[in-house]
């Protein structure tokens, strides 16, 4: 039996028992998990519904996979890999995936813009035009945050970025003795709504792949991610230049939908980079790891609970928590409300029984 094998029979998800859910609807949180075979049907559907086309059913199945097999120690990482996770909405109906997000590794290149002086009739012409690059740094991208639209608001998309940040923080030393040394962070942000497609796709792109869609060629380049030699990049796109004043497309203008995820994870340190998307002219953000170090800050509590109706007497304020004390595998994070009390911080029992919180166990927390 392979690794993965053995990883996917390991992983199930955890019941919740009936007593420990929220006593109304006015109590549904969001919790998020690591993604496990179970969740496929339910991931298919959501990135059916968000209109990522890109992610195809054989693709769903393979990153759950090496998502799994990376969080139980049975995955090398040199060349790239990902952490899958689902978002759900947790009421007294019950439990339902509304969302996903993935931290993911591998081969990546994108177009930046670039200038350089000649001389030309006796004078100095400054040339502007826009250059693929692939990236050697290794790099890990904040990829596939996606919400139902339905549940747009709710802080599902906050959860999972603030989630993923604490992952990385709590994990990044296991991450890296099998995937080496990462140097930064980084996320790419729509400048555009998506209705056919995306203009700088058609614009540059389209012609060099045989007219293939947008989606396709998507699926391929998220499909060779953990190959050092991925058509897309490297037979197509590697070192081309495009004039500045051959491209009609504005880049780097942040869409309406994508400003309260840019503002999100520049809060957390991120910052806007001269650099756009491979495919979609999407304006990447990155954070040094160096940097990362320096701003990315947690505190630890012990958690205990009260009942429903002394914690919500009390003024309470919206966190995002994590189980901080468990392996990879096991990670748990939830965007609830919390009241801190000294060293300890305080939950609703329903809750704090739904997380399975131990006695005297901590939790990281950020706002």
């Amino acid at each position: 039996m392979s690794t993965i094998d053995q990883a996917v029979q390991q992983s199930t998800i955890p019941t919740i028992p009936k007593q420990y859910l929220p006593q109304s609807a006015n109590q549904k949180f969001g919790l998020m998990r690591l993604a496990t075979i179970g969740d496929q049907a339910d991931l298919e559907k959501l990135f059916k519904e968000v209109s990522l086309g890109n992610i195809r059913p054989g693709v769903v199945r393979s990153a759950i996979e090496m998502s799994q097999a990376a969080t139980n120690g049975n995955a090398d990482l040199e060349n790239g890999g990902n952490f899958c996770f689902v978002t759900e909405e947790i009421t007294d109906a019950g439990r339902a995936v509304v969302g996903s997000a993935r931290l993911q590794m591998g081969l990546h290149g994108d177009w930046r813009p670039v200038s350089r002086s000649i001389q030309f009739n006796g004078k100095t012409v400054i040339q502007r035009y826009l250059e693929f690059t692939i990236d050697e740094k290794k790099e890990v991208e904040f990829a596939g945050n996606v919400v139902l639209k339905d549940h747009h608001r709710a802080g599902h998309g906050r959860l999972n970025t603030g989630g993923r940040m604490l992952y990385f923080a709590l994990f990044r030393n296991l991450i890296e003795q099998i995937s080496g040394p990462i140097d930064g962070l980084y996320a790419n942000i729509l400048t555009e709504e998506r209705i056919d497609g995306f203009e700088l796709f058609n614009e540059l792109v389209k012609g060099l792949v045989g007219g293939m869609s947008y989606d396709l060629v998507d699926h391929l380049r998220f499909q060779y991610r953990m190959s050092s030699e991925s058509p897309i990049y490297r037979s197509l796109l590697q070192g081309l230049k495009i004039p500045m004043h051959l491209i009609r497309t504005e880049l780097g203008v942040i869409c309406n939908a994508s400003k309260p995820a840019k503002a999100l994870l520049e809060k957390h340190g991120f910052e806007e980079a001269e650099r756009f998307d491979a495919l979609d002219g999407g304006r990447y953000m990155e954070l040094s790891s160096e940097k990362f170090d320096l701003t990315f800050q947690y505190r630890k509590y012990r958690a205990r609970y009260e009942s429903a109706d002394n914690f919500f007497s009390r003024k309470s304020r919206l966190y995002t928590v994590a189980t901080c004390e468990r392996s990879m595998s096991e990670f748990l994070a939830a965007r609830i409300p919390i009241i801190f009390d000294g060293t300890d911080v305080v939950l609703p029992k329903s809750v704090f029984s739904h997380l399975e919180i131990q006695r005297d166990e901590r939790l990281a927390i950020i706002a």
